[in-house]
């Protein structure tokens, strides 16, 4: 209520706003899984992150401006056989793209994405959608087979699927990029706050500084052990 706001209450104070602004984005991304013209669902997609990086951008403002505590969190999110590798890839681009990072355990068929808990939720938004639209295209183009006969679709849905995760990765990073650079250029002392908060996240997830709450995704695990963790790509 007016006059009874107090240091810390991040989530209250942001919870209508995000409320549009999310579901402008699903509406964005229901978009580009429903249209059958791969750049047309780029578009949308790109759009999706323009307005998540956005997001982003003002929920780290607000938490300076209201005093919020807000500290990294983690979240398993599945993979599934037999194209976990590639799915993976395709994760740590959207992760990447959102200031997050990510950590695959591969042996029991999740990856942990580690950030700010607004920065998470749009990962895991983001990554469902793109992941939809490279599967529908996938199984579209059909089977494939090599010289003697032999079916090679295993091996092509793999590639295809790599290509797509570096070719998304590249869109939704250069996207985030163009929208930190305009927001900076408008709020004086944006930039310190998005390399502080960035700092937070555990570039190496063995250190203490690691976060301690880790949660399941919507996305139902195969398993909730952890394996041992391992370090990111520089």
């Amino acid at each position: 209520m007016p006059g009874q706001a107090r240091r810390g209450s991040l989530r209250t104070t942001a919870t209508v706003k995000d409320r549009g602004q999310l579901d402008r984005i699903r509406a964005l991304l229901a978009k580009a899984e429903s249209t059958n013209f791969p750049e047309e669902a780029e578009t949308y997609t790109a759009k999706a992150q323009e307005l998540m990086a956005r997001h982003s951008i003002d929920y780290a403002l607000l938490s300076v401006d209201v005093g919020g505590r807000d500290e990294p969190v983690g979240r398993r999110v599945a993979v599934d056989n037999p194209y976990g590798a590639p799915e993976v890839l395709l994760l740590d681009a959207v992760a990447r793209a959102n200031r997050c990072r990510s950590v695959w355990s591969g042996e029991f068929g999740f990856v942990t994405v580690l950030g700010f808990p607004s920065d998470v939720d749009g990962v895991e938004m983001l990554f469902t959608s793109p992941l939809v639209q490279a599967t529908g295209a996938m199984v579209a183009a059909g089977s494939r087979r090599d010289a003697s006969g032999r079916s090679s679709t295993r091996s092509f849905r793999q590639s295809f699927l790599t290509a797509y995760a570096q070719r998304i990765g590249e869109r939704l990073t250069t996207v985030t990029k163009e929208t930190t650079d305009e927001a900076t250029r408008d709020a004086v002392g944006l930039l310190p706050v998005l390399v502080s908060r960035e700092a937070k996240v555990p570039r190496w997830t063995h250190l203490p500084r690691a976060p301690r709450k880790i949660c399941a995704s919507r996305r139902r695990p195969q398993s909730r052990r952890v394996s041992s963790w391992r370090p990111n790509r520089p």
